[in-house]
């Protein structure tokens, strides 16, 4: 949880920024996408140096791979933003910050969320990689330990264990998100001008 919102919380306003600003779109996004296709697992090798054996390897894998979801989704939801919903809470006055608030966000939401769960699934993914490292407890290492005796059933443990806690993990996300002040799910920046 804690790797998925630090990623969500980097993810979320450098894609809007990006998706919004063009300048910084040029500075940022080719870097992004150049880590970006850089395999996960390439990662492993590298944060055991940094981080060693340990939670901030997990941490470390979980934020750096749940950052690109979130990044480009809400980078396309912020650039596909109407100018003419802009151009208009423009013309009545509205701030930055209103049209980021009452605009850009309620627009670019349904992007949002898609990027948010696709980052949750894979921040379940990497959980386990960064416990496959030696980390002596968490699923990962049960399923590990269970693969390194033969235990074909404690494996099957851990894997509909995964499973169950990444789909309640998934609908809770669903259920925070529909009920954020505003009420942004469902809405689009025209009905916030309007």
């Amino acid at each position: 949880m804690a790797g998925f919102a630090i990623a969500s919380l980097i993810g979320i306003p450098t894609g809007i920024l990006s998706g919004r600003s063009s300048r910084i779109c040029a500075v940022i996004d080719p870097f992004i996408h150049l880590l970006r296709s850089v395999p996960g697992i390439a990662w492993l090798p590298l944060a055991m140096i940094w981080f060693g054996i340990g939670n901030r390897t997990s941490l470390f894998l979980i934020v750096l791979a749940a950052f690109f979801p979130a990044y480009v989704s809400t980078y396309q939801g912020a650039r596909n933003i109407s100018p003419r919903w802009v151009q208009t809470a423009e013309m009545l006055g509205a701030t930055r910050q209103q049209i980021l608030m009452r605009v850009v966000l309620p627009g670019a939401f349904p992007s949002i969320e898609t990027g948010l769960r696709i980052s949750l699934g894979i921040s379940w993914a990497y959980v386990v990689l960064g416990e496959l490292t030696g980390v002596n407890s968490g699923l990962g290492a049960l399923i590990m330990d269970a693969r390194m005796m033969g235990d074909v059933i404690i494996v099957m443990v851990g894997i509909i264990c995964i499973a169950l806690l990444g789909r309640i993990s998934d609908l809770l996300l669903q259920f925070l998100l529909h009920r954020l002040p505003g009420h942004y799910a469902g809405r689009t920046g025209r009905e916030e001008i309007l």
